[in-house]
């Protein structure tokens, strides 16, 4: 990890130094010809202009996040104690110094302390990371290179968004070399792609308290690529290879195959989406050298109600376990896409956000001006695998508020129930003992209250 980390240092540190130049002034070039980082140095020197594209000096951010969360029964898998009830503070103070016309650094540090009420535990005062750590050259427009610790989301992440899922909602970073280019109208021509290490445990950390926390399910390699060429279509390609420090589960590789469509016809928005995944697990536990394909998608129509109402109704699903068909793992799509309730309910089938072998039709109202936001919806989920059994009904109400001085509120509160049926659903887990396990079917309920600043 720490090699990695230096070598990454070394590429920004190099980057800064050479493509800082420029091309008038640069020297004659000392590399051979042929040499890959002298053409891409070239390159980028070639479609640089005069016109600055990052902000000038240097300025510093600052913001805070409290929340206490309620979690009533969702934790299903403890038969001691399913609630929970936390405070949580995350603070974040960083940097971002511009120079040039094209070139940008960009730092800081984070924290977060809890406090876990239900069920009675100490004060966790938490690392201070790293958040962001980063240097980004942009010589045109159109075109960006960011090495460093950074954060990536595509579109609205069901593929790539969150780097660290079992960190919480802390930090969502990548460690990663990411080249994008875009064209005036990104509608029509975008390619993006990126290679990244993210370790199951982070070695750089400025202060520990000796959590240890883990950040991912496993050390992850990974490369990724993404073109849209056709009207609002575009392609997606993602490598990922997993492996355990612990071996305490088997080694993974996956190849995700994503395609996605949008479609705008006055006001109402059309947008699908579909992967399709291989997985090859080996060795660890029983049941080694088990590979098989997955799947996931989502549907959803979007239709606006005036300036600042809209209404979306939507189809979303993954591939539980069947045979050759595995539960889908998604690369980095285990935020609180669907719901904060259903992302901690799913920490006893497959992990935290370990959304598979989940399915379901939803319906949301959102109305939204400057001075906050109201969303009111509702999911009907089921289970695809064996046989698309029933899950239950999720109500959803969130409130948003912004006030002066950088200062916000959001009330988040989401509860689980069930209109028809009460028998346990079985399903079988992604590896290892293929034994059925039971999803117990348990009303539930999620409440958050959570106030922010912003240093503006």
């Amino acid at each position: 990890m720490r090699p990695l980390l230096g070598a990454l240092a070394g590429f920004c540190l190099l980057a800064a130094l050479t493509l800082a130049l420029p091309a008038a002034a640069a020297p004659a070039d000392p590399l051979p010809p042929g040499n890959a980082f002298g053409a891409v140095r070239t390159l980028f020197r070639a479609i640089a202009g005069d016109e600055a594209r990052v902000e000038p000096g240097l300025r510093g951010t600052l913001d805070l996040r409290l929340r206490q969360e309620v979690l009533n029964d969702l934790y299903t898998f403890d038969p001691v104690e399913p609630d929970r009830d936390w405070i949580r503070l995350r603070s974040r103070v960083g940097f971002a110094c511009g120079w040039g016309n094209a070139h940008e650094v960009v730092g800081r540090l984070c924290s977060e302390f809890r406090k876990i009420r239900t069920p009675e535990t100490p004060v966790n005062y938490d690392e201070i990371i790293i958040d962001r750590l980063l240097y980004r050259f942009r010589p045109s427009d159109w075109a960006t290179l960011t090495a460093g610790r950074q954060d990536i989301a595509w579109d609205d992440g069901l593929l790539v968004m969150d780097g660290t899922p079992l960190d919480g909602s802390r930090s969502a970073y990548m460690n990663a070399l990411r080249l994008e280019f875009a064209a005036d109208d990104p509608d029509l021509s975008l390619l993006e792609g990126f290679v990244a290490y993210n370790p199951a445990n982070d070695d750089f950390v400025l202060w520990d308290d000796d959590v240890e926390r883990r950040l991912c399910d496993a050390d992850e390699t990974a490369a990724a690529l993404r073109l849209r060429v056709w009207h609002r279509q575009q392609l997606s390609l993602i490598w990922k290879r997993e492996r355990d420090p612990d071996h305490a589960r088997p080694a993974l590789d996956a190849w995700t195959l994503g395609y996605r469509v949008e479609r705008v016809r006055g006001a109402t928005g059309l947008m699908a989406e579909a992967a399709l995944q291989q997985q090859d697990w080996s060795g660890g536990v029983a049941r080694v050298d088990n590979g098989g394909y997955a799947w996931a998608g989502q549907l959803r129509l979007r239709r606006a109600l005036g300036g600042q109402t809209r209404a979306d109704l939507g189809l979303f699903g993954y591939s539980g376990r069947d045979g050759d068909q595995l539960p889908f793992r998604t690369p980095w799509g285990r935020w609180p896409k669907w719901s904060e309730l259903t992302l901690y309910r799913l920490i006893g089938e497959g992990g935290v956000g370990a959304w598979a072998n989940l399915a379901g039709s939803w319906i949301e109202f959102e109305h939204s001006d400057q001075r906050g936001l109201v969303g009111l919806g509702g999911q009907l989920l089921l289970a695809p695998d064996p046989s698309w059994g029933y899950r239950g009904l999720l109500l959803r109400l969130r409130l948003e508020r912004s006030f002066k001085y950088g200062v916000g509120a959001q009330l988040l509160i989401e509860q689980f129930g069930f209109l028809i049926g009460d028998e346990a659903i079985t399903y079988s887990p992604a590896f290892g003992d293929a034994a059925a396990l039971s999803i117990e079917k348990r009303s539930g309920s999620f409440l958050r209250l959570q106030f922010t600043y912003e240093l503006k």
